[in-house]
């Protein structure tokens, strides 16, 4: 990946149902200026802009939320997972809903429609975090994440095990062709415990979904 900023070079848009609320959706992913970061921008209403920043996180079962001024989006894991996989440093995301297309359950098709259009470099160096020790968290129900120091980019172990399931581990070397090839076309599952965690909530759709 280089080392300067990138925005996407012109507006694509994708229209679906979100995974949990099953609501139609349209997002446009559009270029934004050097340092504006990834940002989601809700249209339905009055306009809110939520930075995709840790402060904004916002919990919610089996999917990521993020919140700002009174309004959250949910369910952004694979759109955040494209613009990262491809090194876009600054973006707005607009959504006429709270969460996105689900396409395929996976990142595959925002990395299309994003590639279809390029991508473009802002001539502006990008903040950079570089790990220096390896690290690693430990979540409930036999996931487990660890985090290398590599000279070339980003190294990672993930293995995840539990009922039902034999442990699996993948290690993976992030580079934009790796994240292509190996992590935007994994599409989501869902275990049978957690369907049962799910059934009955208020904000979650019809089980076909």
């Amino acid at each position: 990946m280089g080392r300067n900023q990138l925005t996407i070079a012109a507006p694509v848009e994708i229209s679906g149902k979100g995974l949990h609320l099953g609501l139609m959706a349209h997002m446009r992913f559009l270029p934004a200026p050097v340092a504006t970061g990834l940002r989601f921008r809700l249209t339905k209403g009055k306009p809110v802009d939520i930075p995709v920043d840790i402060s904004c996180i916002h919990p919610k079962l089996l999917r990521t939320a993020l919140s700002n001024n009174g309004a959250a989006v949910e369910t952004v894991e694979h759109a955040l997972a494209a613009a990262y996989g491809l090194g876009i440093s600054n973006m707005i995301i607009e959504l006429d809903e709270i969460e996105p297309p689900a396409c395929d359950g996976s990142a595959l098709e925002f990395c299309r429609s994003i590639l279809s259009v390029g991508l473009k470099d802002q001539g502006v160096e990008k903040d950079t975090l570089v790990i220096r020790e390896p690290f690693s968290l430990q979540a409930e129900e036999g996931v487990s994440i660890a985090v290398f120091p590599n000279g070339k980019g980003l190294s990672v172990s993930f293995s995840l095990a539990g009922e039902g399931l034999p442990t699996q581990t993948v290690h993976y070397h992030h580079t934009r062709e790796n994240f292509l090839r190996y992590v935007a076309p994994a599409r989501t599952f869902c275990r049978e415990f957690e369907v049962e965690k799910l059934r009955g909530l208020p904000e979650v759709g019809e089980g076909a979904n």
